[in-house]
């Protein structure tokens, strides 16, 4: 008989040592990642924003392998969220924009018209 391979399992959390070294590499060189990150962003405060969130995602991530480059891994991750965070809010613009062009331009004449509408339905 041959041995079955071990099933990695899902949702398992990351080993208490990988968090350990990511959390450490966090605070450790938090101030350097987030220069480079709002270099490469182009902004303080979305470099703020996706750094917050990456801590937040790397506390809730699932289980890992080996991390060579800890500091690049967590770039990597903040880039990822302020990426996300990017597409967002495109898309809500997108929807502001949208939703905009369906208004009417004068919302009062608009609200009298519907009070109107109203007192004529009533018997």
């Amino acid at each position: 008989m041959y041995a079955r391979p071990r099933r990695r399992r899902t949702g398992a959390m990351m080993s208490d040592t990988v968090w350990a070294l990511l959390r450490r590499t966090f605070f450790v060189r938090y101030d350097e990642i987030r220069i480079r990150l709002a270099r490469s962003l182009g902004s303080k405060e979305l470099a703020d924003d996706a750094l917050h969130d990456t801590y937040l995602r790397l506390h809730r991530s699932d289980a890992i392998g080996v991390i060579q480059q800890p500091e690049s891994y967590i770039f990597r991750i903040a880039l990822n969220v302020a990426t996300d965070k990017r597409r967002e809010e495109r898309r809500r613009a997108s929807q502001a924009e949208v939703l905009a062009s369906i208004r009417p331009q004068d919302e009062a004449l608009d609200l009298s018209r519907e009070l109107e509408a109203r007192s004529e339905s009533r018997p």
